[in-house]
């Protein structure tokens, strides 16, 4: 999906349910017309269309100084031992101030597409942020964005891919892995199957969501340093293995939740040039003598590494976005929940026949009646 992909483009509309996208072929010998994509906007929030939309109320981390005030002088200046001078940071660039302020750090969440103005009252997916591959198997990354008022779990996204003639191929779904996904908070998901996206002329999405069912997210992220994919010096357990070796993300979650958190997650989505999600990764919080509960007021850290000679050399300067939560938690079927511990995004649709699979796909390769 590298290669050749095409991201979804709605301009001028603020709120979106469902989505057509036409693919085209990756490789055409004549120029393309670019696709026409449809809409189904959503219901109208209720009150005047002119309203301004109701704005999110954002859990924020107290500034570094605040948090670590023994790392830090009276003017809020980062102090790394008494003989070097302090670290004041760099002025803000003029230009990112132009495009106005800056939101604050949000406890769980760093990075892009996090917005305190609930536009849609939906959850919707972010059409410039999902990137569709147009050959070999067919597959999606992207974001959905929570602009709802309320906290949301079991979010989940279907892609309904559709040939020529209109005939269903395939459904794929996936449940986004973050709960809750907060107010004005962006998640991420990957869908993938098993249609060639050749086959593929039309995508129709569609996204529901349940009531969150997870603990409140009071994490806090610190990332330290990271080091590029290729033939580079190793580093600690590298040391006796062969070149290249993996894009590695080193950190630390801090927990400020009032109880233990089960089994913490981070979730890292990385983004292209023109903002759309290259690669999703979910990597455990390790915790000391191997507990399975990070405690109140306590460090984890975690050790993001990506192997993929396809996709580790293009992340070293990527933007990301990165997210902190517990194994999300399911019902069992019998009014109790479990923790999931599913090994990736994507879950497949229940039933022997889709067994190890997250398409429905009709049978004989052939277009559904």
């Amino acid at each position: 999906m590298r290669a050749a992909d095409m991201r979804l483009q709605l301009t001028g509309v603020t709120v979106v349910a469902s989505v057509l996208l036409v693919a085209c072929s990756a490789f055409s010998p004549a120029p393309t017309p670019a696709p026409t994509l449809e809409f189904r906007p959503f219901p109208a929030p209720s009150g005047s269309p002119t309203a301004e939309p109701p704005l999110a109320s954002l859990e924020t981390l107290p500034p570094p100084e605040v948090l670590e005030p023994d790392q830090h002088d009276e003017n809020g200046c980062l102090v790394y031992a008494p003989d070097q001078p302090p670290d004041c940071g760099v002025p803000a660039d003029p230009a990112d101030v132009a495009d106005g302020p800056e939101l604050p750090a949000v406890m769980g969440f760093s990075g892009d597409y996090y917005t305190n103005r609930l536009s849609a009252q939906d959850v919707v997916i972010l059409s410039e942020a999902t990137v569709v591959s147009t050959e070999g198997e067919w597959a999606a990354r992207g974001l959905v964005r929570n602009e709802t008022s309320s906290d949301v779990g079991d979010v989940t996204v279907t892609a309904a891919l559709r040939g020529r003639d209109g005939g269903l191929l395939a459904k794929a779904e996936t449940v986004v892995p973050i709960d809750p996904l907060r107010p004005g908070e962006p998640g991420p998901f990957e869908l993938s199957s098993s249609v060639n996206a050749s086959r593929v002329a039309n995508v129709e999405w569609s996204v529901a969501s349940n009531e969150s069912l997870g603990s409140p997210r009071q994490f806090l992220i610190e990332q330290y340093w990271s080091l590029p994919y290729g033939n580079r010096e190793p580093r600690g357990f590298e040391v006796g293995t062969d070149p290249p070796y993996p894009f590695i993300v080193f950190g630390s979650v801090f927990s400020r939740a009032g109880m233990p958190a089960v089994r913490p997650v981070v979730t890292t989505a990385w983004l292209d040039s023109e903002g759309g999600v290259s690669w999703v990764d979910s990597t455990p919080v390790e915790m000391a003598s191997g507990l399975i509960e990070l405690a109140p007021d306590s460090f984890g850290d975690f050790l993001v590494s990506i192997e993929d000679a396809s996709v580790g050399p293009g992340l070293e300067f990527g933007r990301h976005l990165m997210w902190v939560s517990e194994a999300r938690k399911v019902p069992d079927g019998a009014g109790a929940l479990r923790l999931d511990h599913g090994g990736g995004l994507t879950q497949p649709h229940t039933g022997p026949e889709n067994e190890g699979r997250n398409d429905t796909k009709c049978p004989d390769e052939k277009e559904c009646p």
